[in-house]
């Protein structure tokens, strides 16, 4: 277990813990802290107050659930290759099992290669995390379990992500399956993203031209 009950390194800057076999990581009281990297452990739950953190790499663990409502100066953050399985956020509970909520800076969030089925922001009505997440550019939702587009519920409102210019969603079985078949629904889909989010420059790691946009704007007509 790597924790710590006092505040200790004041004036630590950056911490690289990864390569290791950690299994707890409990990181409340380094108050100057920036940059972790904890990476490659075995960490299946993830609590962090880190109230200057700005980026956090903690990837290829076995996280399944996470917890940073405390570090709201978070600009990067990278849990991909972990077991992630749903994520639901409120602002207003701290309890919920893996909360993102209150990071008004973030602006790379990568959950790729987890487990994900269902990711709803939106928190049914109540001021939820999305309205936070004004900066994000960068979404990686790659190689999860999502079988709809509708179960990736942050796509549904435009508004919540305005500086958005990356998504990710390829190798998830609404994806997969509709490229494979490559039929009317993956066309759709596509249109429909670089519709919504005007601010696109990549798709499915695909860089977004004036000939595809154009494509997606004559679709309906």
């Amino acid at each position: 277990m790597i924790g710590n009950d006092e505040a200790i390194c004041p004036e630590l800057i950056e911490l690289d813990l990864s390569g290791n076999q950690i299994l707890v990581i409990k990181l409340m009281k380094i108050a100057a802290l920036k940059i972790l990297n904890v990476s490659n452990n075995q960490i299946d739950q993830l609590t962090l107050s880190l109230p200057l953190l700005k980026s956090l790499n903690a990837s290829t663990n076995k996280i399944t659930s996470v917890n940073l409502v405390e570090s709201k100066e978070l600009e990067n953050l990278d849990i991909s290759y972990n077991l992630l399985i749903e994520i639901f956020t409120k602002i207003n509970d701290v309890n919920t099992e893996t909360n993102f909520a209150n990071l008004p800076k973030l602006q790379n969030l990568n959950l790729s290669n987890n487990q994900l089925n269902k990711i709803d922001l939106t928190g049914e009505g109540v001021e939820g995390f999305e309205l936070e997440m004004k900066e994000l550019r960068k979404l990686n939702l790659s190689q999860n379990q999502f079988n709809l587009i509708t179960d990736i519920q942050c796509l549904k409102d435009t508004a919540v992500f305005p500086k958005l210019n990356s998504i990710d969603l390829l190798e998830n079985p609404f994806m997969s399956d509709a490229a494979i078949r490559n039929d009317k629904e993956y066309y759709d889909i596509k249109t429909q993203l670089l519709k919504d989010f005007r601010h696109l420059q990549e798709l499915n790691r695909e860089t977004i031209t004036n000939k595809m946009l154009k494509k997606a704007f004559e679709f309906d007509s």
